[in-house]
């Protein structure tokens, strides 16, 4: 019973972070939107850039798992990884 009150705490945690994921791309894109409309020039290029880079960043982190990829590299370069080929 443990076990599946853990694994729904676990499951819990992974739906908020994703929800939390989600609003923060949101934010983002509305937050470009205005950018887009309010500024000009270099200014409006820096801060499009600067949300481009942290969108990236947040989808990177989350959905492609770069954190477990992370972890795995000193086994890469050692040699030790366990890489399937075709």
């Amino acid at each position: 019973m443990t076990t599946d009150s853990h694994a729904n705490e676990t499951q819990r945690t992974r739906n908020k972070r994703g929800l939390i994921v989600l609003i923060a791309l949101a934010v983002l894109t509305v937050v470009e939107f205005f950018v887009a409309i309010w500024f000009e020039g270099v200014l409006q290029l820096t801060l499009l850039g600067v949300s481009a880079v942290l969108k990236a960043l947040l989808i990177a982190h989350y959905f492609m798992h770069w954190r477990q990829v992370l972890d795995h590299i000193p086994d890469i370069a050692a040699g030790d990884a366990d890489v399937v080929e075709d």
